[in-house]
């Protein structure tokens, strides 16, 4: 996905729908920001993404996105380690790479 000059994972991707195209295109402006925060958490200690959804006051469908960015570009990685989330399902623990 293209922005500009900037590709995925810089900008939000989006899968093959119109709906998803206008989210992405939506949360660009504060994308940056948002996964800033993330990463800046994932310093300090490992987080899920609803973890990370919640200490930062933010939706889940806002922060999971930002954490697919950063694996993406290798900023954060998977700690191997699992929690349950408010679902019930097991949720990765994220932690900051490097």
């Amino acid at each position: 996905m293209m922005q500009g000059n900037l590709f995925y994972p810089d900008v939000p991707g989006w899968q093959k729908t119109d709906t998803s195209k206008v989210a992405a295109e939506e949360i660009a402006p504060t994308a940056k920001t948002v996964r800033a925060l993330v990463l800046h958490q994932l310093k300090q200690r490992s987080f899920t993404t609803y973890e990370l959804a919640e200490r930062l006051g933010l939706p889940y469908h806002t922060v999971q996105p930002r954490t697919s960015e950063l694996r993406a570009k290798s900023q954060i990685i998977d700690s191997g380690e699992r929690r349950i989330g408010p679902t019930g399902k097991m949720g990765i623990v994220w932690i900051a790479h490097g």
